[in-house]
Formats: structure tokens, sequence, C-alpha cells
């Protein structure tokens, strides 16, 4: 009896070893470390470790499993947050989604291996898509699809875009999880398993990406940094200091047809502030040609997140607005029920004083340009996680965006990871789309990645950073552009497929 629960306990601390530790490989897999192989390790021991376990066995492995992949991934809202607290709470969250996973997937390790590991492909999928979509909009960030930029499977982006990487990455995890788990009792399975993984991963290179050049156009992109906090503290004074330093490195700007500034150039709103406006509107004269930049606009009920399009002449020709707020970021929900939880809770409410408020046109801005209107898809900082905002960007309202512009603030984060993360989704827009993309920050990153997904310049976080560069425009739609509403729809049917075949695998169990 002894050695049995020894055995039993030495199992259970294993798992739970394995299953921290396939999380943190997520992690690691991701930038900003990027080692992408380590998808297929993590998803593999996932499936390992809940392996016909029970319920309460595989959701406890599965939580496991995600907190140590998100609370090293998502270490970005300890510094904008300034609290351990929030780092956590949204780690848990995403925690649990992971662990509802590990349910399915054990249910599903019942049926026959010829085809439990295609079920479990699309239950990863669901997952993923799920985790996207709930609550309060959901949070795409973390997807295996952005750490596989450097793989074939990236070559599917613009077939299916985060949904179909996401489910073939699976496919091929729980493939090679057989390898391994049948190397000795089942040779003969093993080879197959490798081999039909190995041809999984590689036929993705026969798909093309890119698309035809529509023609190339001269932008310049400005990164002017932001003073410390210990410099100048948060305020009116910190606000202008940030306008003039991007005016002031727009200046070196020479050759440009047009120049792009990140998110939140002006936090005053310039349309009302002479300061700002006065800035600004310098600033577009001295350029001559047509600028974009991002500033707000406040109301009696909130405030909303603006990327504008000005003429040299101060004329403000376009606008968009953030469509997706990022939920206790830039706005609370619930705000008298988590104001009253607890103080710690109630001083993380207190920092987002004017709730942003969403817009209700797509990530879409029309520029003048040779005579003509430059359509650009202009999806704001968070927003480039979310396949379908910046598919409808990409579709525009009359015709096509020939490119793609992510204006960003990351000032917010500090030295971590969350730059280097978010370019890379960045770079999966620009092949998912066949578009050359911008990502134009206050602090870093900033770069420019070509439709192919090669990367043109990429900046440092923490300084300024200003440069002219040749940007080739697209017009064609590729699948996941033209047809993102039905992948939304297709990954509900993930979910219905991924829970059909577990209640399936759980009836099997009990034959």
């Amino acid at each position: 009896m002894g050695a049995f629960v020894y055995t039993s306990t030495v199992t259970t601390i294993v798992q739970i070893l394995a299953s921290i530790g396939g999380g943190c490989a997520l992690w690691a897999a991701h930038e900003p470390l990027g080692w992408w192989p380590l998808v297929f390790v993590s998803l593999g021991l996932l499936w390992h470790i809940t392996f016909q376990a029970s319920p309460l066995r595989a959701f406890s492995l599965g939580f496991m499993w995600g907190l140590g992949f998100f609370l090293p991934h998502l270490d970005w809202a300890i510094t904008a947050s300034n609290s351990l607290l929030a780092m956590v709470a949204l780690a848990v969250s995403q925690a649990v989604f992971s662990g509802l996973l590990g349910i399915v997937w054990a249910q599903l390790s019942h049926l026959s291996h010829t085809y439990a590991w295609i079920f479990a492909g699309f239950a990863w999928s669901g997952y993923e898509h799920l985790r996207g979509s709930l609550p309060f909009g959901g949070m795409p960030w973390g997807k295996i699809a952005f750490a596989l930029n450097d793989s074939a499977l990236v070559r599917l982006a613009p077939v299916g875009s985060t949904l179909l990487v996401g489910l073939v990455a699976a496919w091929i995890s729980i493939l090679l999880a057989y390898t391994v788990s049948n190397a000795r009792s089942g040779p003969f399975v093993s080879v197959m398993s490798a081999s039909l993984a190995t041809m999984i991963l590689v036929a993705p290179l026969m798909l093309p990406i890119g698309g035809k050049p529509l023609g190339t156009i001269n932008v310049g992109i400005v990164q002017g940094n932001t003073p410390s906090k210990q410099e100048i503290p948060d305020g009116y004074e910190r606000a202008l200091r940030v306008t003039q330093q991007h005016a002031d490195m727009a200046g070196q700007i020479s050759g440009a047809e047009l120049v792009v500034f990140p998110e939140s150039t002006s936090d005053r709103d310039v349309r009302t502030d002479p300061e700002a406006g006065g800035i600004i509107r310098s600033t577009a004269a001295h350029a001559g040609v047509p600028i974009l930049f991002g500033t707000q606009e406040y109301t009696q009920d909130g405030r909303y997140n603006d990327y504008l399009a000005m003429t040299p002449d101060g004329t403000i020709t376009d606008r968009y607005s953030k469509q997706h707020p990022v939920p206790f970021g830039e706005y609370i929900p619930m705000r008298q029920f988590f104001s009253g939880m607890s103080d710690t809770v109630a001083a993380i409410v207190k920092q987002v004083s004017i709730d942003m408020l969403p817009g209700h046109k797509p990530a879409y801005i029309h520029v003048p340009y040779r005579g003509e209107a430059l359509a650009i898809a202009t999806p704001i900082c968070f927003e480039v996680a979310y396949d379908a905002i910046v598919a409808e960007g990409v579709r525009g309202e009359t015709v096509p965006a020939q490119l793609i512009v992510v204006p960003t603030n990351n000032a917010s984060f500090g030295e971590s990871g969350e730059p280097y993360q978010q370019f890379a989704m960045t770079r999966f827009r620009a092949i998912e789309h066949g578009r050359s993309a911008i990502q134009v920050s206050t602090t870093g990153t900033s770069g420019l990645v070509d439709s192919k997904g090669n990367v043109t310049y990429v900046s440092d976080i923490f300084v300024q950073d200003v440069r002219t560069v040749p940007v080739v425009l697209h017009n064609h739609l590729t699948l996941a552009a033209r047809y993102s509403t039905f992948l939304e729809y297709l990954g509900y049917v993930c979910v219905a497929i991924g829970l059909g075949a577990a209640i399936a695998g759980w009836r099997a169990k009990l034959t």
C-alpha cells in the first residue's frame, strides 16, 4: 500500500512539473525568445499529461499548464498597472480556459488513436477562439499562430488566419506526442505518426505568400519616445512633451510621401487644445505631405482613441476611432462592482479614471496621395491581435486597404516582452493579408514588414528613431481577409466539434 501511495505521489509531482514546464515552453516559443519549435513540445506535453485523466486531474493539469504560460507571457500587466494582482488575475482567467481544454482532451483521448488527434486539433482551435472572444471581447493575446512566423505553417495564414494555423500546429503536436509515447511499445505507430507530422509540417511550403505589387510609397516613420515619469509626471506638461518630441523627430524626415506617427502622439485633443493642435499642424505643414497620428477626443461620457489623417494645410481628412478598448486597461466594465471588491482592486480601477468608448467604423483610413486616395488599414495597438478587426480594415469600406499601419503606445509596458509580442502579431498580419505592415510606436518597437513576413527594419525600445522607407503597396484580398466573418463562425464550429467528440470519448470510456 505504501509503495502504491509513493508511486502515485511521484507520478502526480512529475505531471505537475510537466504541466508547468509545458506552459513555460509555450512562453519561450513566443517573443521575445521566439523558440517556435517549442510550440509542439508544449502542446504535446499537454496532450500527454491529460491523456485519459479524470476530469478533476485534467482540469488541474491544464490549469497549471496555462499558468506556466500566461504568468510569464503577460508579465507586462504588472508594469502597466503597477500591480501583481492585475497580472495574476489576467493569467488565472486565461488558465481557466486551459483547464477546460484539459478536460476535453482527456475525454477525447479515449477515442481511437486513428482519429482522436484530429478532433483534439479542432478542440484546440475552439479553445483559442473562445478565449479570444469571451469575456468582454476576449483575450487573443498568446495565440500559437503568433509564435510561428518563422515556420512553414505561417503560409496557412492567408487561407485560414490564426484558426487554421493553430489547428494544424495542434495536429502536429499530438502526432509527435504519439511518436514519443509509442516509441517502445508500438514502433509502427510511432514511425507513422512521425511521418504524418513531418508531411503536415512541410506541406504548407507549397503555398504562395505575398502578392503582386501595386506600387511603392516612401513613408516616414516617427518614434519620438517619451520622457520618464521621474522626469515629468503624468499630466498636461508630459503630454505636450511627448507631442513635441515626435514633432522634433519628424523634422529630420526627407523624401517621404506620407508620415506616420504612433497612437497617443497627442494625449490632448488637437481639435480643441490650441497648444497640442498648433504643434501638430506645424508638423504637418513642415512635412509637406499627409500625416497620420494618434490623439484623444474627450466627451461627457468618456473618451475616444482616435487615429487621424491630416493634410499639410491642417485639414483633418479622415478619422478612425478604436473599436475595441482594452477591458480593465482602457475602460472598466462593471465599474461599481469591481470598485467595491477590495481596496487593492479599487486602486487598480481608479487608474482608469475616464473610460474609453468604442468607435463604430472599420479600422480604415483614406489619405490623399498623388491625386487619389490611398486606403490604409489602421488597427490600433491591441486590435492587431483580433483577426476580424484587422481583416475588416483590410477589406475596407470602398476599396481594399493597400497597406497596414499599426499605431501603438508601448510606454506603459517598460522593458517587458509586450512590444516584441505585438510586433510578432504585426508580422503575422502582413503575411496573412499579403500586405506591407508598419508598426509605429511611441517607445518601440517600430518597424516595417513586407508582404512575405520579411522584417525590413525594427527599432530598439525607449529610443528616438526616425527613418524614411520605401513601402510596397498591394490591393488583392486573401481568403482570410475575404471570409473572416465565416472564419469567426467556424471557430464556434470547432468548439462544437471538440465538445461533441469529447462526449463521444466519455461514452466510449463507460462501455
